[in-house]
């Protein structure tokens, strides 16, 4: 689905605030994490047939740990109130 929206010619941004999301509250956070500020970093230096390639296997890895909630994830939001 990802690899379709890019081909169409749409934002990256609504795909990266997406993937965002659950880099920061799913199971192996920190991985997930590095991995978003990674994808993003190499996304914006790629060549345009490229750059897509890139958010494709940041979403694999994201719905890899979807439904793990990291821990400590939901004590966090209380504390800040979010």
């Amino acid at each position: 689905m990802i690899a379709r929206y890019g081909q169409l010619g749409h934002s990256p941004r609504p795909v990266f605030d997406v993937m965002l999301r659950f880099a920061t509250s799913e199971d192996g956070a920190l991985h997930a994490e590095k991995y978003y500020n990674t994808v993003s970093a190499e996304f914006a230096e790629a060549r345009p047939a490229f750059q897509w390639g890139q958010l494709v296997a940041l979403a694999r890895v994201t719905a890899s740990e979807f439904g793990h909630k990291s821990a400590g994830y939901e004590e966090a939001k209380k504390l800040l109130k979010a």
